[in-house]
């Protein structure tokens, strides 16, 4: 570790591009690699300059009101080099826009990097639209929509059924391939996975709760707290972690399954808080259901191995294989 701990005090130093940290560390060992990145990022509070890369020039878009509103953030949609794309403004206060600044680079560069096709392709950083003066993270516009939007309008509830596997599939091989680079998503549920124009289901606004876990932005309490986890409902932990995650990611399957909130009858915070706190897990699909398709034994003792206390709780790269192996046959 003492030359893991050289090569970090040596980046330190010399930190006037990203390019120029991923140069010094491509001989590093692999894990190695990925924490010092991480540190780096963290500990780089004023870094020199910029990474330019991250900045791009000629996005346009001529809308004020957002196309769409997050969680976290409001959407728009703009032009970059002949190409619909999505510009995803931060909510946050005038008192954090510096640091939003700073953070918005942090998490590009990490972003910029991955490379998986169930992770949604980050382009950069638009900062030069006219009457916008806060940076937005500029990506691919999903024309489809998120995956809850697309499944309630696939025509036969045959087709949805052999969907539902092999989208269930590709998000799993996502949140694993997050956590193998060190990041946790945190706001895992079906208005963050969008489906792209082959059918492919990937994760998008990662970067948006890697921010949110430092500038303390908090989501709105009416569109995610059924996916969160007991451990981050309760107060036990204060950021969300891998385990977090995989507890979004049973949610998620539920919601996948029904085409419904994971509790359709708990309309708020408290109530979904006491129902966690009596013991209860949101209900098995089971059919008829009023959209979705059943779940099956298989997949239920799936999803329940990912709602139990934290202590039991299975691990993503655990789930990959036992549903790579169930779904085997699902294209």
């Amino acid at each position: 570790m003492n030359c893991a701990k050289a090569v970090e005090t040596r980046l330190l130093d010399d930190l006037l591009s990203a390019h120029r940290i991923y140069e010094l560390l491509k001989d590093v060992e692999p894990d190695v690699s990925k924490v010092l990145q991480r540190n780096l990022l963290q500990k780089s509070l004023k870094p020199k300059q910029p990474p330019r890369s991250l900045y791009l020039h000629g996005v346009t878009c001529h809308k004020t009101e957002p196309t769409k509103r997050g969680s976290y953030s409001d959407v728009y949609r703009g032009k970059f080099q002949g190409k619909v794309v999505a510009l995803k403004q931060i909510r946050v206060d005038s008192y954090n826009l510096k640091i939003l600044s700073l953070k918005l680079d942090r998490v590009a560069i990490i972003w910029k990097q991955l490379n998986h096709p169930s992770i949604l392709p980050f382009l950069g950083i638009e900062v030069e639209t006219s009457g916008f003066v806060r940076p937005r993270l500029v990506t691919p516009w999903m024309g489809n929509g998120n995956i809850i939007e697309v499944a309630k309008h696939v025509v036969s509830r045959n087709e949805l059924f052999t969907l539902i596997p092999k989208w269930i599939r590709e998000v799993a091989a996502g949140v694993k391939y997050l956590h193998e680079e060190y990041i946790i998503h945190g706001d895992i549920r079906g208005a963050n996975i969008f489906i792209n124009e082959n059918q492919g289901a990937q994760i998008g606004d990662f970067g948006i709760a890697m921010m949110t876990n430092t500038l303390l932005i908090t989501p709105s309490s009416k569109s995610s707290f059924q996916w969160l986890s007991p451990e981050i409902l309760l107060g036990v932990v204060e950021r969300s972690t891998k385990e977090c995650d995989v507890y979004s990611f049973g949610c998620f399957c539920i919601e996948l399954y029904t085409l419904q909130n994971p509790y359709p009858d708990l309309n708020d915070y408290i109530q979904v808080l006491r129902h966690i706190q009596s013991g209860m897990w949101p209900k098995r699909p089971q059919s008829p259901t009023r959209s979705g398709v059943e779940m099956s034994d298989i997949m239920w003792e799936l999803v329940q191995r990912c709602l139990v206390p934290i202590a039991s709780r299975i691990a993503m790269p655990k789930l990959v294989d036992i549903l790579d192996d169930v779904f085997s046959d699902v294209d």
